[in-house]
């Protein structure tokens, strides 16, 4: 049986390869620019290893994980939540973990520069439907460096009750086009973005089981 404290996420302290490599053990890179933006690092708060995001030159990386229910273990839909341990310069114009389900991408910014190991959140995200991607966007500087060790992802309960859907319709004369609908916390570090294949003429949207707060949309 699967613990109630169970972390999905696999090999989050990055320690699986135990040699020096740039395609991590259960990971996936997407490398937009930059030359090798992606590695494992000494530099860690557990074990050998932990995951490094810098470059040289400028760079633009994501490195995720998907997550989906098997014969032998089920990712039960509810409320979930992502950690982990940063440390970083502040050289970013994107940096941020996030979970995406059902083409709803949740994510939580660093927004400041920690010289110590910090800890970053993503908390009372809805889950349903037995998959889910976890991951970490970086676009920054050359030069730039991020540290990450100690990554969790973790059930922590029911969809919340207080959680609700932001919906609305976009009217278009153009086809073949993609349009991402964004909402922001006014009060808080974390934003929601849905991508819309677009459509001609008009079509609904809904971010599902947000958590209750105010918020700025926009497209």
């Amino acid at each position: 049986a699967v613990a109630e404290d169970n972390n999905y996420a696999k090999n989050g302290s990055f320690d699986a390869d135990r040699v020096n490599v740039t395609e991590l053990t259960g990971w996936t890179n997407t490398i937009r620019q930059g030359n090798s933006p992606v590695k494992n690092s000494n530099n860690t708060t557990t074990g050998k290893y932990g995951l490094a995001l810098t470059d040289s030159v400028d760079f633009d990386c994501t490195v995720s994980q998907e997550i989906a229910s098997n014969d032998y273990v089920s990712l039960p839909d509810g409320s979930y939540t992502l950690t982990a341990k940063v440390k970083n310069s502040g050289d970013f114009e994107n940096l941020s973990l996030y979970i995406e389900n059902n083409g709803l991408k949740a994510q939580a910014a660093v927004d400041e520069a920690n010289s110590d190991w910090t800890t970053v959140t993503l908390e009372n995200v809805a889950v349903t439907g037995g998959k889910a991607e976890i991951g970490i966007d970086a676009a920054g500087a050359a030069g730039a460096y991020c540290y990450v060790d100690d990554i969790t992802f973790v059930r922590t309960g029911d969809i919340s009750e207080n959680a609700g859907n932001i919906s609305g319709t976009v009217s278009s004369d153009t086809a073949g086009q993609t349009l991402t609908i964004e909402a922001v916390q006014t009060d808080g570090n974390v934003r929601y973005t849905y991508d819309l294949a677009l459509a001609e003429g008009e079509q609904s949207y809904s971010l599902a089981s947000v958590p209750a707060g105010t918020y700025e949309i926009s497209a």
